[in-house]
């Protein structure tokens, strides 16, 4: 029997059967289309996950509190070129950044992976006073909010204007 042969007998078989044919065609396409749908739900959902797991070490607010000597409490100004530092906490090996690299006042600063960003690079500026500035790549400066010092004040980034609530103190600590 020839290939021919072999594939007319199958179409003839195919149209006798019309019903069966579809439902058979239709089944496959079904399973098919299953198939796809939740591979790509589950790809989808691991994204999702994965996103949402790396971001939760980047979602920690800084805030002020008594000095207690806790490794969580220090940070390491790191030199990042062009005048600008990288300011690395201790514990968490995080920097220092604004979230969403933005210059809206109030924006929170948080500890966030070295992406090299302009909200994550600092300029100390030196005030007469013998305080300094941290002033972000973005041209905004680190500012306790409302200029508080009770615990738990919000760090974020404001404009820069000079007041007590954006002058800072550096202390070399063991």
């Amino acid at each position: 029997m020839k290939i021919s042969d072999q594939i007319a007998m199958c179409l003839q078989n195919l149209s006798r059967r019309k019903v069966r044919t579809a439902l058979t065609t239709m089944g496959v396409v079904i399973g098919t289309c299953a198939i796809v749908v939740m591979i790509s739900l589950g790809v989808g959902l691991q994204k999702s996950q994965e996103a949402m797991l790396a971001q939760m070490g980047d979602l920690t607010k800084i805030e002020i509190y008594n000095y207690s000597g806790g490794a969580s409490q220090k940070f390491r100004l790191m030199y990042s070129g062009n005048g600008y530092y990288r300011i690395m906490n201790v514990n968490s090996g995080k920097v220092l950044g604004i979230k969403g690299d933005t210059k809206a006042n109030g924006a929170n600063v948080r500890q966030a992976t070295w992406m090299a960003t302009a909200g994550q690079r600092f300029k100390v500026v030196k005030n007469s006073d013998g305080s300094i500035t941290l002033q972000s790549a973005l041209g905004t400066a680190l500012d306790i909010y409302a200029g508080s010092l009770t615990p738990n004040a919000n760090v974020n980034s404001w404009a820069v204007n000079k007041t007590t609530a954006q002058k800072w103190k550096l202390v070399k600590v063991s």
